[in-house]
């Protein structure tokens, strides 16, 4: 997400946790608003949102963000299906045992 945010030229500022965004949210809103950065929260360490200071937003920036940021998670989850998927695979061998073949 990062890479994208600074291929559109974009102004990307600090990552914060959801813990730090909590407890400084007003710092976190300054500098959206002084700064004119970006801001991405993150949860165990990966991003879950963004604070984007309107003076950087138009339509077409924002469905960019917002598309990146919808693939990003969907092959996310894709990727952990697959991990389970993967994980509950059994060999032919294994299979042919549990049907007496």
């Amino acid at each position: 997400m990062l890479d994208f945010l600074r291929e559109k030229e974009l102004n990307v500022g600090s990552k914060w946790s959801i813990r730090e965004a909590k407890t400084y949210f007003s710092k976190l809103i300054n500098e959206v608003e002084k700064e004119g950065k970006i801001q991405i929260i993150e949860k165990r360490g990966k991003p879950v949102s963004i604070i984007l200071p309107l003076n950087v937003i138009n339509d077409r920036i924002l469905k960019d963000i917002l598309f990146e940021f919808y693939i990003e998670r969907e092959l996310e989850k894709r990727i952990k299906n697959l991990k389970k998927e993967e994980e509950n695979a059994i060999s032919l061998s294994e299979f042919k045992k549990k049907k007496g073949i």
